[in-house]
């Protein structure tokens, strides 16, 4: 959630209700970040903690803090994935046990008795493993996250992407501007043997029309 603040005095004190809010709710705060520089935006960021059935009424009071620029809430059920855990952790509780009783077996090689007890070494820390990550999300399911962003200036304007029309005016511009471009530096490259010849032109224009009076005068 993003919201904002009138000033820096507001970010303050709204960063702290929000934190007894949390509180209040038998949450706690996870982290709190300020930044307020000398000049400019100054916000504040908290991760608060507090129980998933008192969530939205936590919602309902932060949101009341300030503006509200932007909101997102996600949903997780988290119901599924500690039963699935569940029933993984008693499917490797039944091939321990098994293996176990596989072992006590006096009559098996030491090479098989040396796979039996390298698979059983396995199973026995999958089991550590899904039993500390069933009770990681069950305590996760218990609680709701709510990230909160407090700041005292506004929510930046995304940026404006052209359109179809703009797109191909551009191209068409770039096109000509390219060949109005090599034209340019044709005429530049040109222009020496261009002057020399419309000299050379005038030249034998004079010198013709000298001829023409010479005949006349004879």
């Amino acid at each position: 959630m993003l919201l904002k603040v009138a000033n820096r005095d507001q970010l303050s004190k709204k960063t702290a209700q929000a934190m007894k809010i949390a509180r209040s709710l038998s949450g706690y705060v996870v982290t709190t970040q300020v930044n307020a520089p000398s000049r400019g935006v100054a916000s504040s960021y908290l991760v608060l903690k507090v129980p998933a059935k008192r969530s939205q009424e936590a919602l309902i009071r932060i949101s009341e803090l300030g503006k509200i620029l932007s909101q997102e809430v996600s949903l997780e059920d988290v119901k599924a994935t500690v039963t699935s855990e569940g029933n993984a952790i008693q499917a490797l509780k039944r091939e321990i046990a098994s293996l176990e009783q596989t072992l006590n077996n006096q009559t098996l090689t030491a090479q098989a008795r040396s796979q039996l007890q390298i698979q059983l070494a396995n199973d026995r820390a999958r089991l550590n493993s899904l039993r500390v990550q069933r009770t990681t999300d069950i305590l996760r399911g218990r609680l709701a996250t709510i990230t909160l962003t407090l700041t005292t200036g506004d929510l930046p304007k995304p940026p404006t992407h052209p359109s179809r029309v703009h797109k191909a005016i551009d191209r068409a511009w770039n096109g000509l501007s390219s060949e109005i471009s090599w034209a340019a530096m044709a005429i530049i490259v040109a222009s020496p043997f261009l002057l020399a010849g419309v000299a050379l032109l005038a030249l034998l224009r004079i010198r013709r029309r000298r001829e023409e009076r010479r005949l006349l005068e004879k």
